[in-house]
Formats: structure tokens, C-alpha cells, sequence
């Protein structure tokens, strides 16, 4: 939002406040009722926030100014009571002066140098079972024949395959590296997610880089970077919805439903990325209910709202559940097929049950043999 606009709505919000509480009161009592009327107008609102002193470089002191008012990290709003009436003085913009620490420059430095690293391997021609098996080779035949259609030797084509899709652009122009680059990419994205998402929130510079260099220093993360594969994509997807979600939860105090929004449609990506996303829908259901429930307005307004976010992130995911319906008979391939599928001969030899998939993290820990003697057929 343009600083001007946002200037304007802030005089709105003063003039509202001076209207219902009249002249006479104290200064911090104006301030609170400032702090909710933003808030009410889904803005981000941060009241008494101290502002450190440099000099020639360095931190002198923690502390040495205090902020009334900060709106949406960019407007200061300062207050003066003058001849017993609320006055709205000035509004000026932020000035940041970021200075990037000498810890922040070495842990840049190292996160480069494994961001180099993958590209180098991501830039090689694609290798793995299952990029070669299944992420590229079943958007190639695809390619193809010019249409999706039932694949029988390949199980996994039965799944959402949201980011496969994004790889027939590369194998459209036959550059298979270019898939391994786009997945490459989505780490490189994860990084700046993490950055941006640890700053918004800690506050910490250093730390927001040092939270991005654990996810991608892990070795499965090194691992995943060179590979055309999805789970990156996965990832990616997950924490813009995660993002989104903590912005209405936090920053707009479940006011602001266009964060909501936001985050069921990166949901029902997340989900169009691999069949687990499904899982998560009733996490974000839950979310939505404890927020209201902490603000004390529990209604059938907010199950309402709680139903259309899934909806709308299952109207994204829709159209590969359909796919899988209309093909096999099990929109949740392999895990209803024991249910709706009965005998159908591209997944008689696949079917999982529900309470196969609930539990594979116990047989992960304590059954691992099943899974080491070629019986995979239970993992997603």
C-alpha cells in the first residue's frame, strides 16, 4: 500500500477514536484505542517500540527513543495532547538504516557456498530411480500422447502431480536440466521464505539467516537440490501457506480474511504436490477455530469461515482427486482402493488401506524390514 493512502486511513482511524472517546483522557488510553481501530482495518500495528542509537557504526545504546505508533513497518505516528484535545501531529515515513552484521556476512557466505554446490550438481543430467521412473518420465509420456491417461506400471502417476507438471515445460523444450533447475529453484525460494518469515516475526537478522542455513545445509535438502524431484516443491508451497496463515493469525488478529485466502490457495498447491498435503487440512480447520476461540468469538459464522478455506483449497487440488476418480476409482489413490477400486487392474497389486497409511510411522521405527524387502507399496 502507497504511504499516502495508508496515511490517509490512519487519520481515519484518529478522527474515529476522537469522536467516540471525545477530549479529556490520557495520552496511552488514545494510544490503545488507536492500536485497536488499525487493527480492526487489518493493519499491522506495533505500539512503544524502542528504537536502538548507533554512532559511528555501533550500537550505543538499546534503547534510546520509543515509538507511539508503528504502522505496517513504514509509518511512525507520534501523539501530543495539546489544550486538553487529542491531536494528530505528524506522520512520517521510516527510515531503515540496516546495517548487516559481521556474524549475517559469514553466515551468507557459507549458505552460498552451498547454494553453489547444488547448482553445480543440479546442472548435470538427471539421475535417481524416481526422477528417471516417475517425476520426469511420466510427464514425458504425457508429452507424448498430448493427454494425461492411465499409466499401469507407474503407481505414483495415480497421485496429484502438481510440480511433474511444471517439469513438461522443460522436457517440452527437451532440457531435462532445466526440470532440475526449476526444483533447484524452489530450495533457493524456501531460503528467502525463511528469511523473510524469521525477520517478520524474531526481529533478528542473524538469526533469520541462521534459520535458512539449517534447512539447507540439511544433507536430504543438499540431497533433493540436484534431483527433479518434488518434495522441495512440496515444501515451498507449505510454508507460503504456513506464512500467509501466521500473518492472519498474528499480524492482522483474524480481521484481515485476505491472508486467510491467500493461504488456502497455497494449500490446496501444497496438496497438488503430493497426496500427504491432504493431512494438513484439518490442522489449518483447527487453527482457525483456536484463533477465535483466543479472541472469544466462537460462532457458526467461524465454522463457516473454517469450511470455505478448505473448500477453496480443495477446489485447487480438485481437479487431481477427479483425475484419479475417473481413471481408477480412488480419488485418494492408493488408500481407498480396497474400498472403491475392488478389482481394477492398474491398482489390484497397489491397494493400501487407511490404516496402513496411519500407520507407517510406527512400522517406519519398529517394522522397517517390510519396507526394505521391496513391500513399498504402503508409503505415499
Amino acid at each position: 500500500m502507497e504511504p499516502n493512502q495508508l496515511s490517509s486511513q490512519i487519520i481515519k482511524a484518529a478522527i474515529n477514536v476522537h469522536k467516540e472517546l471525545g477530549p479529556g483522557l490520557l495520552e496511552s488510553v488514545y494510544q490503545s484505542c488507536m492500536v485497536i481501530e488499525l487493527r480492526n482495518m487489518g493493519k499491522k500495528v506495533q505500539s512503544e517500540v524502542p528504537l536502538p542509537i548507533f554512532y559511528k557504526g555501533q550500537k550505543v545504546h538499546e534503547e534510546g527513543f520509543r515509538l507511539d505508533l508503528l504502522v505496517e513497518d513504514t509509518i511512525i505516528v507520534f501523539y501530543e495532547l495539546k489544550s486538553g484535545c487529542f491531536s494528530f501531529v505528524k506522520i512520517v515515513p521510516q527510515i531503515k538504516h540496516t546495517r548487516i552484521s559481521f556474524l549475517s556476512k559469514a553466515l551468507i557466505l557459507i549458505l552460498l557456498g552451498f547454494v553453489i554446490a547444488n547448482l553445480v550438481g543440479a546442472l548435470t543430467p538427471p539421475t535417481g530411480f524416481d526422477p528417471l521412473a516417475y517425476q520426469l518420465s511420466t510427464p514425458q509420456k504425457y508429452l507424448i500422447h498430448h493427454k494425461i491417461f492411465p499409466i499401469p506400471d507407474s503407481s505414483q502417476s495415480h497421485s496429484p502431480m502438481g510440480i511433474e507438471m511444471l517439469y513438461t515445460i522443460a522436457l517440452a523444450l527437451n532440457e531435462s536440466i532445466f526440470a532440475k533447475l526449476i526444483h533447484f529453484s524452489m530450495g533457493i525460494l524456501i531460503i528467502l521464505i525463511i528469511i523473510v518469515f524469521s525477520n517478520k516475526f524474531l526481529k533478528n537478522q542473524a538469526i533469520s539467516i541462521l534459520a535458512a542455513m539449517i534447512f539447507y545445509t540439511q544433507p536430504v535438502v543438499g540431497k533433493l537440490s540436484v534431483m527433479a524431484k518434488i518434495d522441495l516443491g512440496f515444501t515451498f508451497y507449505f510454508i507460503l501457506t504456513v506464512f500467509a496463515f501466521f500473518n492472519w493469525f498474528y499480524l492482522s488478529e483474524g480481521k484481515d480474511n485476505r491472508w486467510l485466502i491467500v493461504s488456502s490457495i497455497f494449500l490446496g498447491l501444497t496438496s497438488a504436490s503430493k497426496l500427504t498435503g491432504i493431512i494438513l487440512f484439518p490442522i489449518f480447520f483447527i487453527g482457525i477455530l483456536l484463533k477465535h476461540y483466543m479472541i472469544k468469538n466462537i460462532s457458526f459464522i467461524v465454522f463457516g469461515k473454517a469450511i470455505w478455506y478448505s473448500a477453496i483449497a480443495l477446489l485447487v487440488v480438485s481437479p487431481w482427486y477427479l483425475k484419479s476418480f475417473l481413471m481408477i476409482g480412488d480419488p485418494l489413490y492408493p488408500y481407498l482402493s480396497s474400498i472403491l477400486s475392488g478389482n481394477h487392474p492398474v491398482v489390484h497389486a497397489h491397494k493400501t488401506t487407511l490404516l496402513q497409511f496411519l500407520m507407517l510411522p510406527w512400522d517406519l521405527t519398529f517394522n522397517i524390514d517390510k519396507f526394505l524387502y521391496g513391500n513399498t507399496h504402503a508409503l505415499p
